[in-house]
């Protein structure tokens, strides 16, 4: 989701802040930052400690329209005084109706309701109409979980200019970016321990393109589930294989303890460790911030995470006399949203050609879409239509009309649509 930051800015005073939102499967987080340079601070559930974490649930009391959320659902849920509601966004993405005595709920409305309380956290700190702008990050960001957080923002009634969605991967691109420059002379990783099993990220950054080209390389290990020294350390020493890596961060509350004595030597050994469970949200924070009050960061870098589009969509159109590139889809933006649409005039053939340069491997390309059985025309007298969006993580959809050129030449009401690889 894209928001017009002519406006949000025109909204800010001395007292704005941003919201970085983790909104996860068993716990989520609340950080802010004021937009004046200060870091992010991260909202505790208990004054004066650092419980961070919301257990990402909701408990109706029983026989009353009365509903609890975070620690209280679990409470309330366990001592029998009311139906606990688990895995709400599991739920929301399956889309099957939940009965809770005997009245069916759409999971969504359950989502959102569960977001709408945890947001009332704020209260502790500011107002609601101080937050200039919300960024909410989940584990994985794919087309249907835009839909579900699309769908439970509006049964929030919060504006679709003030909220983006992020991946947990770019959360962590934005928090490593902004911490001091030794930690990430080289590689930086993460060992994120939050989902029940263990996974790493390694940031990459291409410093020989212009924009730099940052992106996160995953790891998952399902059978990392315990608390493991050997198995830890088996992993530790693969995310550092081949490569040399400034700083580690140990990321959930399973790294609490001393469980992984012999890992932490390793990692230790000419490398900077650091150990926490709100990167994400912080990282939420910077990206939100950066989106409000633009940096140099978004001209020096690019980030091209799983979500993203990872290379520069357009045609060449003449104007003026003179050949020019004209940008149709960006890359760095996420594919789902990406969408553009243009009108101009055929100079002689029936094949359209789009230009795509890719950031990754820095190749650039044609892809010709042949407008078969067009009518034959004049020169600059056939008009179309042309409108181009990601159907897919690497498939481009275009789609053409032929518009004619006025009464001249009506349309013949063609249409033509096409799929590419890239």
């Amino acid at each position: 989701m894209f928001f017009d930051k002519i406006n949000i800015r025109n909204k800010l005073n001395s007292q704005s802040i941003v919201v970085g939102y983790d909104l996860g499967e068993e716990f989520s987080q609340i950080s802010i930052v004021h937009l004046n340079g200060e870091e992010p601070i991260t909202l505790s559930t208990i004054a004066g400690e650092e419980q961070f974490n919301i257990p990402t649930v909701l408990c109706k009391r029983n026989e009353v329209n009365q509903w609890f959320y975070g620690r209280e659902a679990y409470r309330n849920g366990e001592n029998g005084e009311g139906i606990l509601i688990d895995h709400l966004i599991e739920k929301a993405k399956t889309g099957e109706m939940i009965t809770v005595e005997e009245v069916q709920i759409e999971p969504v409305e359950l989502l959102a309701l569960y977001m709408k309380k945890s947001f009332s956290m704020l209260g502790m700190v500011t107002t609601m109409n101080n937050v200039a702008a919300i960024m909410i990050t989940v584990d994985r960001l794919d087309a249907r979980m835009v839909e579900v957080l699309t769908k439970a923002t509006e049964y929030l009634n919060l504006k679709k200019d003030t909220v983006l969605f992020q991946s947990h991967e770019e959360s962590a691109f934005y928090y490593i970016m902004n911490q001091p420059e030794e930690l990430r002379s080289f590689q930086t990783g993460i060992c994120d321990f939050t989902q029940g099993y263990l996974k790493t990220y390694c940031l990459e950054v291409n410093k020989h393109t212009v924009p730099m080209v940052s992106y996160v390389e995953e790891k998952i290990y399902e059978d990392a589930r315990a608390q493991e020294d050997e198995k830890f350390l088996s992993i530790a020493m693969d995310l550092c294989r081949e490569r040399i890596v400034s700083a580690v961060f140990l990321v959930g509350e399973k790294f609490q303890g001393e469980w992984y004595k012999r890992s932490i030597s390793y990692l230790c050994n000419g490398r900077r460790v650091f150990q926490g469970n709100n990167l994400y949200s912080k990282g939420a924070c910077y990206a939100i911030q950066e989106r409000v009050k633009p940096s140099s960061l978004s001209q020096e870098y690019v980030f091209l995470g799983k979500d993203k589009l990872k290379s520069n969509i357009g045609i060449q159109v003449e104007h003026a006399g003179e050949d020019r590139y004209y940008g149709l889809l960006d890359a760095g933006e996420n594919w789902y949203d990406t969408k553009a649409e243009v009108d101009f005039l055929m100079d002689s053939g029936n094949v359209v050609s789009l230009l795509i340069s890719s950031l990754h491997d820095n190749e650039n390309k044609k892809a010709d879409m042949p407008l078969s059985g067009m009518p034959i025309r004049p020169r600059k007298t056939t008009r179309i239509h042309m409108e181009v969006q990601m159907t897919g993580e690497n498939i481009l959809q275009v789609h053409c009309q032929d518009m004619g050129f006025g009464e001249i030449y009506p349309s013949s009401g063609q249409q033509w649509t096409s799929s590419f690889e890239i």
